[in-house]
């Protein structure tokens, strides 16, 4: 069934006031209701420019030139003001610890509520449904600044959700976070997405972008390629020509000349020719400390120690 379209740019160009290099240059793309997508590239690529666009602080806000057409959730962002638009767009910011202001859990996601006009007693429901979501009801009496990184990062995303937003848009939001903090905000972006609501993702790092129903690769202001995360990943070339790292395992299969995604055919190469290829690639300095990173359970930590002996 053909969904209705939830973000339509048409040529859509953007020069910052005072620069003389455009921050978006001719992009064209269209996400439709419900889906799942990551914005990635280089610093600089125009992911939060994009962002920017989708509740109209681009052009009401932030000054500049821009042309083309742009539609977000059947508004003309050119027509609209981005208090109307943010009833139904909810942004999530890099710096996300600048969105939080009050003095407790349960009053910054009342903030928005509050501004609406919303009688206390109608506010309750709503602000339990929001805490509940990002598992933060326990903590509702507690100081924000009190939080832990992820813990204020799921706030953040608590005080917009309980706008009720049709899309979700967060601006690199794991980047000052452990692997624990980032592994929680991605699982919580894909509990969030369903028919009525549509994430967009800006993220730099190719692991986590494997959530998405589709990866969007900008570059210096333009589209430079789109597809499913298997496809956009897997191509290591690609990601460099970007600026994006690519992922560990498709960069050791692409050095290796093999691509991913093959079931069929033999293996590219046993599981001693990996081992033996991991010891080549990792180099230990004698007396000097090293530090292997990772979750709990399956990253491979207890696996090298073991191949290390």
């Amino acid at each position: 069934m053909k969904r209705d379209k939830a973000v339509e740019f048409e040529s859509l160009s953007f020069l910052y006031q005072g620069t003389a290099k455009k921050a978006l240059d001719d992009v064209s793309l269209e996400i439709e209701e419900g889906e799942f997508v990551t914005w990635m590239g280089h610093t600089g690529a125009g992911k939060s420019t994009l962002v920017y666009c989708l509740n109209a602080l681009i052009p009401s806000f932030i000054r500049g030139e821009l042309k083309g057409k742009a539609r977000v959730l059947g508004r003309d962002i050119l027509q609209s003001r981005t208090s109307e638009m943010s009833r139904e767009v909810g942004l999530i910011f890099q710096d996300f610890e600048a969105q939080l202001f009050s003095t407790s859990v349960e009053l910054e996601v009342a903030f928005g509520l509050e501004n609406k006009g919303m009688p206390r007693h109608q506010m309750k429901d709503i602000i339990d449904e929001s805490l509940c979501l990002v598992r933060l009801e326990e903590l509702r009496d507690r100081e924000p600044s009190t939080l832990s990184g992820g813990q204020k990062q799921r706030l953040a995303i608590a005080s917009v959700l309980a706008m009720h937003p049709r899309l979700l848009a967060m601006d690199e939001p794991t980047t000052d976070l452990d692997p624990v903090g980032k592994w929680e905000v991605f699982q919580l972006a894909r509990k969030l997405q369903g028919p009525d609501r549509t994430i967009i993702l800006v993220e730099h790092e190719t692991e986590e972008a494997l959530s998405a129903d589709r990866v969007m690769l900008l570059k210096e202001g333009r589209l430079l390629r789109e597809g499913s995360p298997e496809e956009i990943l897997s191509n290591s070339k690609l990601l460099l020509e970007a600026g994006v790292a690519p992922l560990p395992v498709a960069e050791f299969f692409s050095r290796l000349g093999e691509s991913l995604g093959q079931r069929n055919g033999p293996p590219p190469l046993t599981l001693e020719e990996a081992i033996s290829e991991f010891r080549k690639r990792l180099r230990l300095r004698p007396s000097a400390r090293q530090f292997l990173e990772g979750k709990n359970q399956g990253s491979g930590k207890g696996s090298r120690k073991k191949n290390s002996a």
